[in-house]
């Protein structure tokens, strides 16, 4: 484990993941996830904002690899011995919140370019925001609700990442309340539109400082 390199295994009673993130270049991490022979990998590069997704051919993201996934960046943001500040282990932990939040649906292998004028709409500090989701499946609902640490019902829906935790890398964005707004009310698989707005917040908007 290095500032470069961390990689490892981490074993749940639901199944176990083998993950590796590399600085390869300037601004260049390569993310990998791998459980029972399928590889889940991110090529991101911080100069261009973009982060290309690959995995299996025709593979299907379950339950258990959400569940997984999100216990394993938990995890390493309370590992005393993982400096969350390192190149590796922060995009280790922003890929590992991203894979964990993908739909259960088919992995479309695609690149998720951030748009450097609009960015992103952080949230750090706000107590109210109107979360809205549109997916093509069940039409635009929106709803004003409180958000961060505000939100005592669903505790910090707008943080691109599990819990509520200030630790570790995550950003608290309007895209991931809407994504978590959606998945509170549907089934992930209805959710694609919000993931997708959402994925270059997990990959790239910066952490609030609370």
């Amino acid at each position: 484990m290095s500032d470069n390199v961390v990689a490892g295994a981490f074993h749940t009673a639901y199944g176990d993941v083998g993950f590796r993130s590399e600085i390869t270049g300037e601004g260049i991490a390569d993310v990998t996830f791998e459980r029972n022979g399928v590889v889940l990998s991110s090529h991101v590069d911080w100069v261009a904002l973009r982060n290309d997704l690959a995995a299996s051919d025709h593979y299907v993201v379950t339950s258990d690899d959400r569940l997984i996934l999100k216990a394993l960046s938990g995890s390493l943001v309370n590992d005393g011995a993982l400096a969350a500040e390192s190149p590796a282990a922060d995009n280790l932990i922003r890929q590992a919140n991203l894979w964990g939040s993908h739909p259960e649906v088919q992995v479309s292998n695609h690149a998720i370019v951030a748009d450097p004028e609009r960015g992103w709409t952080k949230l750090c500090g706000v107590n109210n925001y109107t979360f809205k989701h549109d997916a093509a499946s069940h039409g635009l609902q929106s709803e004003y609700l409180a958000a961060g640490r505000y939100e005592t019902a669903n505790p910090c829906r707008d943080r691109c990442g599990p819990g509520c935790s200030g630790v570790g890398t995550s950003a608290w964005t309007a895209d991931c309340g809407n994504h978590d707004r959606c998945e509170q009310l549907h089934a992930s698989s209805d959710c694609m539109d919000e993931f997708s707005s959402a994925s270059d917040d997990f990959s790239f908007a910066g952490n609030c400082s609370y």
